[in-house]
């Protein structure tokens, strides 16, 4: 899986944004979730001032603003994130059904409303879940939050003309988010530093390594591990030939995750030392040897047995029952 479900590796690094705007766009976005509690509770004031009051709307923008702070600020907000994941589907399918159903017998409702909630909720997830979107998708997601940004950043200049707090908080809240999504969709890291942490995916290319800790004390060679890149690797395989068992190999990058994994390597290689053989290489000293088993992600495991590489491949998994159970298939 080529990590390109955002184009931050073609831009040629991580960026990442300073903790004082990550925490201060956090607050922001908290302070517009607390905006939208209030149009939840206060929906006569709502009406008054708008002509008319939304409820379902309310929720749906309310858990945009929460999820939006706890992306960039998780400490503050724990939640894991398949919570979020899981609150924007369900909100996401509600206004597909919406859309389909009662939201056409809404007088103040336009039904292309409902559907760019629909792909404001859903587009929400993917900053949770990092899946592979693919250059193409990317690039949709990338016109609809550029489109949705720009919609309400004139809402705003309008709202500016004749300032009413409920129109112009509501329009100033999807420009923010919207111009957020956009950069996110480009930069994952900049304003989400854990990203493809807590429960999420982190994917790496072996062309950028995404540095968010210094590994030197993890990556020495020792204990029943070794350590190769593309100029000793091809020499450990044959030094391991004559020996019994298949050879395991592990892929790393500098991620939390992978450094959690490495341990947890050793700790299956002490406990299967005498039936295979273990390494670790780092993506970025050993891009030939990636690119020879078409390796594109770490975390990454796979066997060579008998000088042939097999089929099955452990990915994203620092779990040691994991680990073991995959090399307990391949002995």
């Amino acid at each position: 899986m080529h990590n390109h479900d955002h184009m931050h590796d073609a831009m040629g690094g991580a960026l990442v944004a300073p903790e004082w705007l990550i925490l201060s766009l956090s607050a922001l976005f908290a302070l517009g979730a607390a905006f939208y509690l209030y149009r939840l509770f206060f929906r006569d004031q709502v009406r008054a001032a708008t002509g008319y009051s939304d409820w379902e709307n309310e929720v749906g923008h309310g858990l945009c603003m929460l999820a939006m702070a706890g992306a960039m600020a998780p400490a503050a907000l724990q939640a894991p994130p398949m919570v979020w994941v899981v609150s924007l589907c369900a909100a996401g399918a509600w206004f597909i059904v919406r859309a389909l159903t009662w939201g056409k017998t809404l007088t103040y409702n336009k039904a292309w409303y409902d559907w760019v909630h629909v792909g404001m909720l859903f587009g929400m997830a993917l900053m949770f879940v990092h899946v592979n979107l693919g250059l193409i998708f990317t690039a949709l997601l990338l016109a609809f939050w550029g489109w949705f940004t720009s919609y309400y950043a004139y809402q705003v200049f309008l709202d500016l003309k004749n300032p009413k707090v409920f129109s112009l908080g509501a329009d100033f809240a999807h420009f923010a988010m919207g111009l957020v999504m956009f950069l996110m969709t480009l930069f994952p890291s900049m304003l989400m530093p854990m990203h493809g942490q807590h429960g999420g995916h982190m994917h790496h290319d072996h062309t950028q390594v995404i540095e968010t800790i210094d590994d030197s004390a993890i990556c020495k060679s020792g204990g029943n591990v070794s350590l190769a890149d593309d100029s000793s690797f091809d020499a450990y395989l044959s030094a391991t030939a004559a020996s019994s068992g298949p050879v395991f190999v592990m892929f790393q990058g500098k991620c939390d995750k992978c450094a959690a994994e490495v341990p947890v390597f050793q700790e299956v290689a002490d406990k299967y030392q005498g039936n295979a053989n273990f390494v670790r290489l780092r993506l970025a000293d050993s891009p030939e040897v990636a690119d020879r088993y078409g390796v594109t992600e770490c975390p990454c495991i796979l066997c060579i047995k008998n000088g042939a590489l097999a089929q099955n491949r452990l990915t994203d998994s620092a779990e040691a029952a994991d680990i073991e159970a995959f090399v307990k298939a391949n002995l």
